[in-house]
């Protein structure tokens, strides 16, 4: 669960990330309107609902005040009355349909590789095992092209931190990792693009200003370049404080980790991009596409 050990010092809480996702495919009518304000906007109305009540007007039943949040607010399907009867999380066929309208149609999601790959049919979308399938599958539009090619060289260049991250969480005893790590230092990108990337250009077509993150990245490219395997090592021990708390770090901490076998594998090494997440959503939407038949 998110937030299970974070506690109160949760920073992103998974309620502002659904939010998201309703701005994103346009389900909120007004894209600016932040989740706080929307909680107070329908405070104001239900304590309007009550003051019409409590004044006599019992014509104003809940299922009014449901369409007028609904009108106000929500660019939406509404649910039966009976919803609550027939609760299933499989989409209907007309939840699917509207779903992928939405996402192809949204400003902020039209164009974006998750509209591309919806239309392409179920069979299509089942056969990509992962985000770096995409570009040997298909040909992607120019805009989507030079996003996706960025994603996946800034993949190439921060990737060796986690591999490294495992070398050192096994003080050197993961012969897996190990070799990956000299794969990684030895590879076509690191030797011939590595020194010349520039990660700014992934932040600012990201919006990121953290400034510990950008630190960390020039530190990363640096240290890298200097083949100063004392250097990297530091620089990741930091990071991983810097991130988690010394008290929750598990680099050099016995009570948070203890490495077992060659199959322990902190993180991934490899950035998906929330690929899986999308998938699955696809094939959420294609099954339900089929019960129009149904």
């Amino acid at each position: 669960m998110i937030g299970g050990r974070a506690g109160t010092s949760l920073k992103r809480k998974p309620s502002s990330i659904y939010w998201n996702g309703l701005r994103t495919f346009g389900f909120l009518k007004h894209q600016g309107l932040s989740l706080s304000h929307y909680a107070r906007a329908v405070t104001s109305l239900n304590k309007d609902m009550e003051l019409l009540k409590s004044l006599g007007n019992e014509e104003q039943d809940d299922s009014g005040f449901s369409n007028e949040l609904s009108g106000t607010f929500w660019r939406c399907l509404l649910p039966p009355k009976d919803w609550k009867e027939h609760i299933d999380m499989d989409l209907t066929y007309e939840e699917a349909l509207y779903l992928k309208q939405r996402i192809m149609t949204s400003p902020l999601s039209k164009d974006s590789l998750f509209s591309h790959l919806l239309q392409y049919d179920e069979e299509f979308v089942r056969q990509l095992e992962g985000f770096d399938w995409i570009g040997e599958l298909t040909n992607l539009p120019s805009h989507i092209q030079e996003d996706y090619s960025l994603a996946e060289r800034f993949n190439q260049f921060i990737k060796g931190a986690n591999i490294r991250y495992n070398v050192l969480l096994s003080n050197g005893e993961n012969h897996k990792s190990v070799d990956k790590w000299e794969q990684w230092l030895n590879s076509e990108f690191v030797l011939n693009e590595f020194g010349t990337f520039d990660y700014h250009q992934v932040l600012r077509r990201l919006g990121i200003h953290n400034m510990k993150l950008m630190r960390f990245l020039g530190n990363w490219k640096k240290a890298v370049a200097s083949k100063k395997l004392e250097e990297i090592d530091s620089l990741i021990i930091k990071r991983e404080i810097e991130l988690k708390s010394r008290d929750r770090a598990k680099l050099n901490n016995t009570k948070n980790y203890v490495y077992k076998d060659e199959n322990d594998w902190v993180g991934s090494e490899n950035l998906h991009y929330r690929f899986n997440d999308a998938k699955n959503i696809m094939m959420d939407i294609f099954e339900g596409l089929k019960q129009e038949d149904a």
